[in-house]
C-alpha cells in the first residue's frame, strides 16, 4: 500500500480552530486542516510553513505537535503529523479549498471532517477544555501548562519582578512548575503568551472573595493581578492584558467592581492601573506583605458603571 507523510496546521484564534474544505477529489466537501505532503529534505515544521504560504497566503509560526495520526484509507496509508500553529502575517486567503470556518469548542463536530483530521479532534477538544482562550493585538491569555515551568522561571527569577509586588523570585525551574500547579491553578489565572514569539512573558489574573487576595470585596467583586517579564517593560502589553480580562470580567463573569492593589512605590503598577480606568480609593498603612516587611498599600477600583460609560 502506498504511504504517505503529511502535516497539518492547526490553527487556533483564541478557542476557536480554523478548518477548510476540500473543493476535489475523493474527499470533495469535506472538511480537514490545511497542510499538504512532506518533501524530500523537509523537516515537518518547514513544510507546514510552505504549505500554509501556498494554500492560505499566511505565514504561521509552527508550534508544539498535537499528535501523529497513522490512518489506513483504501488506497493509501497516511502518516499526519499535527501541530498547533498561530498566524504570523496574512489575511488565510483560500486559493486550494473552496471554504473555511472558525470553529468553537462546541462546533469542532459540527463538520464531516477527513477521517485521520477526525482523530485528532478528541485532542482539540480536551485542550480547549482546559480554560478559555482570550486574544489582544499583541498577545493571548491562556492557562498555565508545566511545559511554560522553564520560561516561567527565566522572567520570574528577575529580582526586579516579584519583590517590588510582595512576593520572591523564584528559584529553580522546579518552584516554577509548583507555582504554576498550585498559584496558577487557580480560575481566571492566565499566562501572557506573546503572539510573536508564542512565549509566556508574564502572568494575569482575577482573584476572588473565596481565594487569596488583598482587597476588602463582597462576592460581586475581584481583585485583578499582573506581572510581566522585564524585557517587555514599557511596551503597553500588561494595560492590553488588564483592558481584556476587565472586558471578561464585566461583561461576561457580571462582576460589580474589579479592585487593583500595589504597595506604595510601585510606580509600574501604578500606572497601569491609572491607564486602565482605575481610581484610587483608599490606602492600608502598616501591613505586612508576603515577604515579612511592612508596607503601605494603596487600592484602586473600576465599576460596571465606569467600564460601560468609559
Amino acid at each position: 500500500m502506498k504511504k504517505i507523510e503529511v502535516v497539518a496546521a492547526v490553527i487556533r484564534r483564541g478557542d476557536k480552530i480554523f478548518a477548510v474544505q476540500r473543493g476535489y477529489g475523493k474527499f470533495k466537501d469535506w472538511w480537514e486542516f490545511p497542510g499538504g505532503k512532506i518533501e524530500a529534505g523537509e523537516t515537518a515544521e518547514n513544510a507546514l510553513k510552505r504549505e500554509i504560504m501556498e494554500e492560505l497566503d499566511t505565514e504561521i509560526l509552527v508550534g508544539e505537535m498535537i499528535r501523529t495520526v497513522e490512518w489506513d484509507y483504501p488506497d493509501f496509508h497516511v502518516t499526519l503529523h499535527c501541530f498547533w500553529c498561530t498566524p504570523v502575517s496574512g489575511k488565510l486567503l483560500l486559493k486550494e479549498h473552496e471554504a473555511s470556518k472558525w470553529l468553537g469548542f462546541g462546533a469542532l463536530r459540527s463538520v464531516q471532517w477527513l477521517p485521520a483530521d477526525m482523530d485528532v479532534i478528541n485532542d482539540i477538544e480536551k485542550e480547549l477544555d482546559c480554560g478559555l482562550v482570550l486574544e489582544t493585538e499583541r498577545l493571548f491569555l491562556r492557562r498555565w501548562k508545566d511545559s511554560d515551568a522553564q520560561i516561567l522561571f527565566k522572567y520570574a527569577s528577575s529580582p526586579e519582578v516579584g519583590p517590588p509586588a510582595g512576593w520572591k523570585p523564584h528559584e529553580s525551574v522546579e518552584e516554577s512548575l509548583e507555582i504554576i500547579r498550585t498559584v496558577f491553578a487557580a480560575r481566571e489565572t492566565y499566562a501572557l503568551v506573546l503572539k510573536e514569539t508564542g512565549e509566556p512573558v508574564g502572568s494575569i489574573g482575577l482573584m476572588f472573595n473565596d481565594s487569596v487576595h488583598s482587597a476588602e470585596m463582597s462576592d460581586s467583586d475581584a481583585e485583578i493581578g499582573y506581572w510581566i517579564g522585564v524585557p517587555y517593560w514599557g511596551h503597553g502589553l500588561v494595560p492590553e492584558a488588564v483592558m481584556c480580562l476587565l472586558k471578561r470580567g464585566f461583561e461576561s463573569l457580571g462582576l460589580e467592581s474589579v479592585w487593583c492593589g500595589w504597595y506604595e512605590g510601585n510606580t509600574k503598577s501604578q500606572r497601569v492601573a491609572e491607564k486602565c480606568g482605575f481610581r484610587f480609593h483608599h490606602r492600608v498603612e502598616g501591613g505586612i506583605s508576603p515577604l515579612g516587611d511592612v508596607r503601605t498599600e494603596c487600592f484602586a477600583r473600576i465599576t460596571r458603571s465606569e467600564w460601560l460609560a468609559r
